[in-house]
């Protein structure tokens, strides 16, 4: 793909970030975002690399920018939003050009991209405030593989940045560890199927390898939490793997709004559950026969193949959100972008025809659920930056010792994911956040689900309800 070319992919790209996701890119904190306030943020970036945020989470690229902002321009989310997009439409960027130069023609690679910047997925990876950690994981991981060029081999491969890459990768999200299969993938099919570069396999194999064992020894002794998959109640392996790979893999796919869909099998409303389920089988069937007709159908294997494995280091949570498939929406989007201009380069009218209406479908349900999601997004953030002001001063107001307990109202409509967010589990953080939040080391705070029985006995226990209005009041 031309320079000319790219620059005008970037500029739409952009701009179709902009007009989708334009009301959440100064969207407030709500929920887990709240493990990222931090009380003083200067004090964060030069201790990034050797601490850890609530829950074990060691992510210091995304501690040191979010730091970074907060100190640069307190009170405003907007330079963390724009640093999400950043690395979003870059990433949409590099798979048009990855299309481009594996021999997909230019409506492909054009389309490709354009999948990628109105998925749905790039909603919460880029309208969030502690996500970062995603987006830059996310486009330096596919970075690094770029960077082997294993399907260019006229092009010269660039093993350190392809190292340097993987560390950033890592350094910015635990689950990139996934890649490291990969490289070695990308590694062996560029040098390893003959013996005059085995060496260069050898030592790349031996740079990813040294980087993964530095990042958890780095993680370790900063305190980062490991796995326990027989005793720890948030990860361990069983069947419920096999759901969480069939959620992800349908979350990268559907065209159709997940919103939409999870609300109405939760109601027993099956019209949009059953949109999803024909959409997303649409949706392959369509990959599936483009590839073919490009005589690609082998690669749309190895594209299924490797998100499967991105996919491994999360399989195992108790619970996974839609929010994971960001990782392998270019997998998706490459397999998109090569059907689509396969089947309208080399169809017949009737197929060319049917292949862009089509099309045209899978992207403007992606914008419309995009722009649900990001409203949905921005109501939450703030309804919650109602609540946390009010939670604070209670908090402060406690006795020494002093434990409060959110007791949530019966909802209307329930919550999902970090698109609908309602009652207390907005501002609902941990021992750590409230503490902080609140500048008082000796509090706590628990949440009670509607209709959950309070603890009893609860010492130094104060119940709060949520009144009219929005208000935090306590309970009689």
């Amino acid at each position: 793909m031309k320079r000319d070319a790219e620059l005008a992919c970037a500029a739409a790209f952009a701009a179709l970030g902009l007009l989708l996701l334009w009301p959440v890119l100064d969207g407030g904190f709500f929920a887990d975002d709240w493990e990222l306030w931090l009380a003083h943020p200067a004090q964060h970036l030069a201790s990034a690399f050797g601490e850890v945020r609530p829950f074990g989470t060691y992510r210091p690229i995304q501690l040191a920018l979010v730091a970074g902002s907060q100190a640069l321009w307190p009170g405003t989310t907007v330079p963390v939003h724009v640093m999400n997009l950043a690395l979003h439409v870059a990433l949409c960027v590099g798979i048009a050009r990855a299309l481009a130069g594996f021999g997909a023609p230019l409506a492909g690679a054009v389309l490709g991209g354009t999948y990628a910047a109105v998925s749905q997925l790039a909603a919460s990876a880029v309208g969030g405030n502690d996500t970062i950690s995603l987006t830059l994981g996310t486009w330096a991981g596919f970075g690094a593989l770029a960077c082997l060029r294993p399907f260019e081999p006229e092009r010269k491969a660039r093993p350190a940045l392809a190292a340097l890459s993987f560390a950033v990768a890592l350094f910015a999200k635990e689950s990139s560890v996934g890649f490291l299969p990969l490289l070695a993938a990308a590694a062996w099919w560029r040098w390893g199927r003959g013996s005059r570069d085995l060496h260069r396999l050898v030592s790349c194999l031996g740079a990813f390898c040294a980087i993964t064992a530095v990042y958890l020894a780095v993680r370790h002794r900063a305190g980062g939490a490991a796995p326990d998959l027989l005793n720890n109640r948030f990860v361990h392996l069983g069947p419920h793997m096999l759901g969480n790979a069939a959620l992800l893999g349908f979350a990268a796919v559907v065209p159709v709004s997940t919103t939409r869909v999870y609300l109405g099998a939760l109601a027993h409303r099956w019209l949009w559950p059953a949109a999803g389920a024909l959409s997303a089988f649409a949706w392959l069937a369509f990959t599936v026969w483009g590839m073919r007709r490009a005589g690609r159908l082998a690669l749309l294997g190895a594209f299924a193949a490797a998100a499967l494995v991105l996919f491994v280091p999360v399989l195992p949570l108790v619970h996974v959100s839609e929010l994971y498939a960001y990782g392998a929406l270019p997998l998706a989007a490459l397999a998109f972008g090569w059907s689509s201009g396969a089947l309208l380069q080399r169809g017949s009218r009737a197929e060319r025809a049917a292949a862009l209406a089509f099309a045209l479908f899978v992207l403007a349900a992606n914008a419309w659920a995009a722009r649900e999601d990001a409203l949905g997004m921005a109501k939450s953030g703030r309804e919650a930056a109602a609540l946390m002001p009010q939670l604070v001063e209670e908090l402060r107001a406690l006795p020494p010792d002093g434990t409060a307990v959110l007791v949530d109202p019966p909802l209307d409509v329930p919550n999902y994911s970090v698109f609908q967010v309602s009652g207390f589990r907005g501002v609902l953080v941990s021992r750590q956040a409230a503490r902080e939040l609140s500048g008082r080391s000796d509090v706590d705070l628990v949440g009670l689900a509607p209709g959950e029985p309070r603890p009893e006995p609860c010492s130094g226990c104060v119940f709060f309800e949520l009144a009219s209005g929005n208000r935090i009041a306590p309970m009689p």
